[in-house]
């Protein structure tokens, strides 16, 4: 049986400004506090080219710091 994907779990003390730097360049993450950011790359859904866009939008988001243009607040929950 094929497997159907999974979550990936990525770490930072930025996490929150890293998220909604991601959610600006078209990537959906799902934020969970305090510090984690999760991905599903579903391979149903998801390309390899997909893949390794997101992967260089989270390079430069964090190279560049691109995340400090952002703040730290939480927003509400609808």
């Amino acid at each position: 049986m094929p497997k159907t994907g999974g979550h990936l779990a990525l770490e930072h003390d930025e996490a929150l400004r890293i998220n909604k730097a991601m959610k600006d360049r078209k990537i959906v993450p799902d934020f969970r506090y305090p510090n984690v950011i999760r991905l599903a790359p579903v391979a149903f859904y998801v390309s390899f080219e997909d893949v390794y866009r997101m992967v260089t939008i989270i390079e430069d988001i964090m190279e560049t710091k691109a995340y400090e243009d952002y703040d730290d607040s939480r927003g509400t929950v609808t």
